[in-house]
């Protein structure tokens, strides 16, 4: 046995030579921090709008912003563009008076394919609203009898159409359309199955960006998604009332029919392949009628041809509105009486000229100065007494013999 075997080993101590100060290495680990204390620290500023100076060089750009001006950053991404699809316009004819309703269609296929780029395109329609229109039409049926036959014609006294899109809320600065999913508890077409039907479980609460991925994803050949613009938010029984009171004021005694047609109401898209294009194409369609092949394609188009006619946006004539003292409102631009005042004198002039067209706003301003302009003052010759003196038929004479109607009146039925 050594002589260090009865030797008790000292403690280990793990700071002895930072205790006794002989290590040279502290030298390296504690140094004189310098004095910060008279130095002014700069103010903090979280000003975004300038951009941050690197050597005396402005730096340029958005996201990545390392360049330096008159360096090209190729490395930051583009700026975010709407997507613009082709788009295909197609006129028809309406059934009132022949008025042309427009329809916009797009077969582009970056909308068939990307869902985000066709609710793009569904919001853009924002800028575009429908043509909403007044249509106040008179006639009168005309009878003929020729031999032991009678001959009836319809026979039409004047014909008038009002332009009062310029009324819409959403033309004057008053708020924006609503992109808006068909109610859950209303029947429309969804995708599934081919008839209309309510939402299912899993479909209430989806939006329109939803509806527009699924239809993306949908691999059919034929399918078709539709937007429908609307309009809201006008009392149209109030004015048809008020019309067909201001135009019996001239004594008219025909049928007066008011209606209120709303043209370019539908925005659709089909997929790009070669058979939709043809399915819209109209002369194809046109020899299809003439061969009368339409019976046997329309039947399997119908049940081939998955929908999806879930997205509306609305527009408004008027909309509920509560002030400062908590009462609800009508905001308007203009209500329904007051357009009255406005264009009534011009609707009685343009029914008695029996004109056919539009009712411009010189017609409206011409009939408030007593000026005669393109509605005219040609009003039919009254008759005053009797059979002798110009009335045709019995519906006249009637007319002549009522009280407080000292005018025979116009556009009744006649007989000849």
């Amino acid at each position: 046995m050594s002589e260090s075997e009865g030797e008790q080993l000292p403690a280990y101590r793990d700071f002895e030579e930072f205790e006794s100060g002989s290590s040279s290495a502290i030298s390296l680990l504690i140094q004189d921090e310098p004095d910060h204390s008279g130095e002014v620290l700069p103010g903090y500023d979280d000003s975004v709008d300038e951009p941050a100076q690197v050597g005396g060089a402005r730096r340029v750009g958005g996201v990545g912003g390392g360049e330096t001006e008159g360096e090209a950053n190729i490395d930051a991404p583009p700026e975010f563009e709407v997507y613009l699809p082709k788009v295909k316009r197609i006129r028809k004819i309406g059934k009132i008076s022949n008025n042309i309703q427009v329809l916009t269609g797009s077969h582009d296929k970056h909308i068939n394919t990307d869902g985000e780029a066709l609710h793009r395109w569904l919001l853009e329609q924002r800028s575009k609203p429908p043509c909403v229109q007044v249509h106040i039409r008179g006639t009168h049926t005309k009878k003929k009898r020729t031999g032991n036959h009678t001959y009836k014609s319809v026979v039409t006294d004047f014909d008038i159409t009002c332009d009062i899109t310029h009324l819409l809320l959403e033309q004057n600065d008053m708020g924006e359309p609503t992109l808006a999913t068909i109610p859950p508890d209303k029947k429309a077409h969804r995708g599934h199955g081919r008839l209309r039907s309510v939402a299912k479980d899993l479909e209430v609460g989806v939006s329109v960006r939803d509806f527009a991925d699924q239809y993306c994803e949908d691999q059919s050949t034929f399918k078709e998604f539709v937007m429908k613009k609307v309009v809201v938010g006008h009392d149209r029984a109030y004015l048809e009332r008020r019309i067909a009171q201001c135009i019996r004021s001239t004594n008219y005694l025909g049928r007066i029919s008011v209606g209120f047609p709303i043209h370019d109401t539908r925005v659709e898209a089909y997929p790009a392949n070669r058979i939709s294009k043809l399915r819209k194409t109209g002369w194809f369609r046109l020899i299809f009628y003439i061969t009368f092949l339409w019976v046997f394609t329309w039947p399997y188009l119908w049940f081939m041809t998955r929908r999806y006619h879930v997205a509306t946006m609305t527009w408004r004539m008027s909309r509920p509105m509560q002030d400062e003292s908590g009462e609800t409102r009508r905001e308007c631009v203009l209500t329904e009486e007051e357009w009255i005042r406005r264009c009534g004198p011009a609707i009685r002039r343009a029914a008695r000229a029996r004109k056919v067209g539009s009712l411009s706003a010189e017609d409206v301003a011409a009939a408030w100065v007593g000026l005669s302009g393109d509605a005219g003052v040609r009003v039919p010759a009254p008759c005053y007494s009797g059979l002798s003196r110009g009335c045709h038929n019995y519906t006249e004479w009637k007319a002549l013999r009522s009280p407080g109607n000292q005018a025979l009146g116009w556009g009744g039925n006649t007989r000849r």
